[in-house]
């Protein structure tokens, strides 16, 4: 890198794996492809074990693909798979992907483009489509923890018939999408189960009681972790459904510190990398690093990359040469976590 020194806070046990994975053709079809017309309406009704390679998967049997838009990004939740081409070599394992937004929408290039890259690796990925404003808070983590059941049925299923090496399952966050991620990472059914009469039949999602919904691995890059101290307010006040006045109420900060993962994570937050610049102006560097310092006091693995120059939501960073080796290190990460 030259004098262009990249800054490496390595904080875990165990060196980085060697080496990239073969490069694979991505299968894909196109977002507007929709799986279901006419989804039923109970969980229980659904054909869990449908398959949906390459096509866009609904969350929730009872919101409609094709319906009107339910918020931002105009479609109903859902799961956008891609899956390597396996010719030659078996999928190594399944990594789902939460793009950035703050809340309000889903960065293009922090979802199909990662995904595409991880298929180039030789992983298979899909890509969340969560709820986000104007919906209410506790609803992107009902669809992501979703998201992360049926992936795991997929992956059992798949490991059973040899059809993928790792029954292990990673979760990529960008941004926002980051603390969608590290949420899962706490399994926080206190704030999931938030409603009694539930529109989206939590309670009777049988895979609850099959699968666990925290993933085995995590991937954040330059992520909001806390909404209180050094937090990105436009995150918070999007996810809260708060403004410039009720931001800074008592009971409000009581809420932000809830959703702050640096004080709330326990020994059961999975291993984590993370990357950052150390001049985001958007969302800054703070968060990566006392997530990193919460990961190492209760004895998580933990690898932070602290890089000197870059603005915020780069995605893979291609047009950025000081940042384009983040990819490669992930991978390496990635190599020696899921196998």
């Amino acid at each position: 890198m030259g004098k262009r020194r990249q800054f490496i806070w390595q904080l875990m046990t165990g060196g980085l794996a060697a080496g990239l994975a073969p490069n694979a053709l991505s299968k894909v079809v196109p977002m507007s492809k929709s799986v279901s017309q006419n989804p039923p309406h109970r969980i229980e009704e659904l054909d869990l074990l449908a398959e949906y390679a390459g096509e866009q998967q609904p969350l929730w049997p009872s919101l409609a693909l094709d319906g009107p838009g339910h918020d931002n990004i105009g479609t109903a939740p859902s799961l956008v798979w891609y899956w390597p081409d396996t010719k030659d070599k078996t999928p190594k394992g399944l990594i789902l992907i939460c793009p950035g937004g703050g809340y309000l929408r889903h960065a293009p290039h922090e979802g199909k483009d990662i995904a595409q890259f991880l298929n180039n690796q030789g992983y298979a990925a899909g890509v969340v489509h969560y709820t986000v404003k104007p919906q209410q808070y506790f609803r992107p983590f009902q669809d992501i923890r979703r998201a992360l059941l049926l992936a795991r049925q997929r992956v059992a299923k798949a490991f059973t018939e040899g059809k993928i090496l790792s029954h292990k399952i990673g979760l990529i966050g960008f941004s926002a999408g980051g603390h969608v991620a590290a949420t899962m990472g706490r399994n926080p059914s206190f704030l999931i189960n938030k409603l009694a009469a539930d529109p989206l039949q939590v309670q009777d999602d049988p895979l609850l009681s099959l699968y666990n919904p925290v993933p085995d691995v995590m991937v954040l890059g330059y992520p909001v972790i806390s909404m209180t101290n050094f937090a990105h307010l436009g995150s918070v006040k999007s996810l809260l459904s708060l403004d410039d006045k009720s931001v800074e109420l008592p009971d409000n900060l009581s809420l932000r510190e809830q959703f702050s993962h640096q004080i709330n994570i326990g020994p059961g937050f999975p291993p984590t990398f993370l990357f950052h610049t150390a001049n985001d102006k958007a969302v800054p560097v703070q968060n990566s690093i006392a997530l990193s310092e919460a990961c190492i006091k209760h004895g998580i693995q933990t690898e932070l990359h602290v890089f000197p120059d870059g603005k915020h939501g780069v995605g893979l960073a291609q047009n950025f040469p000081a940042l384009a080796i983040w990819p490669t290190l992930m991978v390496s990460w990635l190599g020696s976590h899921i196998k």
